[in-house]
């Protein structure tokens, strides 16, 4: 009876958390230097691009696990693959995140609260005075997220990782043949 070596779920992890860590930030990028960054369909349309990248890396990630642990994939692997994938993923697009804001357009963050009180003012609802205490409100919140993107990113992406390689994992998880020689 021939046994074989299970491979790495750390190493497949951190694989595809940097396959999806960087298509994060190519994304990102494309959609900082032709300015649509701020466009506001272009936001709706970021989440789910976001989704597609994690579930596509955790999927590719389970799936190589598998194939080479004889077909077998336990719900705990799959959400502990997914889990660290998308920790670093987060780690690596808030750390991009941060760089950016800090190094390369340091006039970001203006422009992204400039875009909220201009979607607040189009909104028709709110007076002056209320339009900018909101701002006031929001800018340290704003300006602490982005600078600190590097630790939220992880976070973010352990919460949603869970989520994401549960659902995942209970739809790829494959028991060991016990019969098989």
């Amino acid at each position: 009876m021939e046994t074989t070596t299970a491979p790495s779920t750390t190493r497949i992890a951190l694989k595809y958390g940097l396959y999806a860590g960087l298509a994060s930030i190519i994304y990102s990028a494309i959609l900082n230097i032709t300015g649509l960054a701020f466009n506001q369909t272009v936001g709706y349309l970021s989440i789910p691009v976001g989704i597609i990248i994690s579930v596509l890396a955790i999927v590719y990630a389970c799936k190589e696990f598998r194939e080479g642990n004889g077909g077998a994939l336990s719900l705990g692997q799959a959400i502990g693959i997914g889990t660290l994938l998308s920790v670093v993923s987060g780690f690596l697009s808030g750390l991009f995140t941060t760089i950016y804001v800090k190094i390369i357009d340091t006039s970001y963050a203006e422009k992204l609260i400039d875009n909220s009180r201009r979607q607040l003012e189009e909104q028709g609802n709110m007076s002056d005075e209320q339009i900018d205490q909101a701002i006031e409100i929001s800018r340290p919140i704003t300006e602490g997220m982005l600078n600190f993107s590097f630790i939220t990113g992880p976070i973010m992406g352990a919460i949603f990782g869970v989520i994401l390689s549960l659902i995942i994992g209970a739809i790829m998880k494959k028991d060991r043949d016990v019969f098989a020689q």
